[in-house]
């Protein structure tokens, strides 16, 4: 088997890092090294570590780097280290004893995988999914795949999915090298997203593994509150502006401009307006990064615009998200608008 480590982020998660770890003593395939990269945890993480799992290589840090910045510090350590992958677990998570053995077989089965994931189910109700690979819509966002259903899908082989979920998935290294790591703007939420888009618009695929298990203890806000939803729209804006030729963003602007009005007033009903508005001012702001990624992501293109679309899909289907309005109105809109982009690309 191929050279693998297991890079995890912790910020104050003792308790599921612990819960978490233990798992991964169990794996019938061994990573070659684990690393934790904490997140100035102010829980007694770090002193854990050292006297409960010695054979984890700590990496502390003096303040909260966010998700991309501090899983890149694992990942060049695996990458001067030879792995041939690394793979980004969440602490809040437990995985079965093939969990690595599955996942890593699946991403090895052709070398055009760039980033797959495992199936990841909900800790709390193990036997329904959290997400069996995640969703993009063409407006950019992202949400979980057949989140709360049933786990029924017994497939052992690859199964291409919209963009891979970073609580639980292993990258190629050789990956890494040609279309570099985690982009450290887009540092909180859409991260996994925006990687998954740019090695498909290198041409490469991204997967699932569905024998490969993994139980998350999600939740939807998780520690950021409302304040997700800043992330989410300031990072939705960055990707959409980097990825997108020039003509199909002006064959998008009715539809962002219908979803934007639906996203004001929902925003403003729900209590965080203001947070859209920060997401505008700041996308605004981070000006120069947005052109930076944008060239970046533009030269390894090797895939059109319509090739990239056909992975998305035209309707909102988030639980999050359900409204009568959305469903009887802005979905069917949506949809017919993005069958006319995709003739039109």
């Amino acid at each position: 088997m191929p050279a693998v480590w297991v890079v995890l982020v912790n910020w104050n998660g003792c308790d599921d890092l612990r819960e978490c770890l233990g798992s991964l003593r169990s794996q019938s395939l061994a990573a070659d090294r684990i690393v934790v990269v904490d997140n100035a945890s102010a829980d007694g993480s770090v002193s854990m570590l050292q006297s409960e799992f010695p054979e984890v290589l700590v990496q502390p840090q003096q303040s909260n780097l966010g998700f991309s910045t501090a899983n890149n510090i694992g990942v060049r350590l695996a990458m001067a280290h030879g792995a041939e992958y690394v793979v980004l677990l969440n602490p809040d998570t437990t995985v079965a004893v093939d969990w690595l053995e599955q996942l890593v077989a699946t991403a090895d089965s052709d070398p055009d995988i760039a980033v797959c994931q495992s199936k990841i189910l909900l800790y709390d109700s193990p036997d329904l999914l959290n997400t069996d690979g995640n969703v993009v819509h063409y407006l950019g966002f992202g949400y979980c795949g057949n989140y709360g259903k049933e786990d029924t899908d017994s497939t052992d082989g690859a199964k291409d999915v919209g963009f891979t979920s970073g609580a639980a998935m292993a990258i190629r290294t050789s990956v890494c090298k040609r279309i570099g790591l985690l982009d450290e703007v887009i540092n909180f939420y859409g991260e996994d997203l925006e990687y998954s888009l740019r090695a498909r618009l290198a041409g490469l695929r991204v997967v699932a593994a569905p024998a490969a298990r993994a139980w998350h203890k999600y939740r939807f806000f998780g520690r950021a509150g409302k304040r997700k939803f800043y992330f989410l729209e300031r990072n939705r804006w960055i990707i959409l502006l980097s990825y997108y030729r020039v003509r199909t963003l002006l064959l998008l602007v009715p539809a962002l401009i219908l979803i934007e009005v639906g996203l004001l007033a929902y925003a403003m009903k729900s209590g965080w307006f203001w947070l859209k508005v920060a997401a505008y001012r700041d996308v605004c702001k981070a000006f120069g990064s947005v052109r930076r990624l944008r060239k970046e992501v533009q030269a390894l293109r090797r895939i059109d615009d319509r090739t990239l679309l056909s992975s998305m899909c035209g309707t909102l289907e988030a639980p999050d998200l359900h409204s009568a309005l959305l469903d009887r109105i802005g979905n069917p809109v949506l949809d017919r608008y993005f069958k006319f982009v995709m003739k039109k690309v």
